[in-house]
């Protein structure tokens, strides 16, 4: 399940914020479990990635081909002015990602196919509490 707190809301709360995606965001999803220190003939991190709601990890392979690991959870409240962080504000911005289908990325590519745009292929995994994470193990142990 990617996040399910996002279904785990009463009535009060879908009438007023609406209903969404939030079961998409509890419903158990297979996907393949990537160890990163396997993979590609290893992977290690080369910095920090992200925008204002994404967090993402630069790695790069053993071939020195690089590659980007990034959660389907955002993290919009870094959007916010510091004052509005830690108010009701960041619970609704935090509670809206549930609009966003979790797995939108994954259907670009068949567009882009059809269309023959170059483009990246996404794909769905799962990486475990992984020390390759090193000084961001914290951040993206889950």
């Amino acid at each position: 399940m990617i996040a399910p707190e996002y279904d785990q809301v009463g009535a009060v709360h879908r009438y007023w914020l609406g209903d969404s995606y939030r079961k998409l965001y509890n419903t158990p999803v297979k996907m393949r479990v990537m160890d990163l220190s396997k993979e590609k003939g290893g992977l290690q991190v080369v910095k920090l990635g992200g925008g204002m709601q994404t967090q993402s990890l630069r790695l790069v392979d053993s071939n020195g081909v690089e590659w980007v690991l990034r959660s389907i959870q955002k993290f919009p409240e870094r959007s916010l002015p510091e004052s509005l962080r830690k108010t009701i504000a960041k619970d609704i911005v935090q509670d809206q990602i549930s609009i966003a289908h979790p797995f939108g990325a994954l259907t670009v590519p068949t567009f882009n196919r059809a269309l023959d745009i170059p483009h990246a292929s996404p794909e769905l995994v799962f990486v475990a509490d992984d020390p390759v994470f090193g000084e961001y193990q914290t951040m993206f142990k889950k």
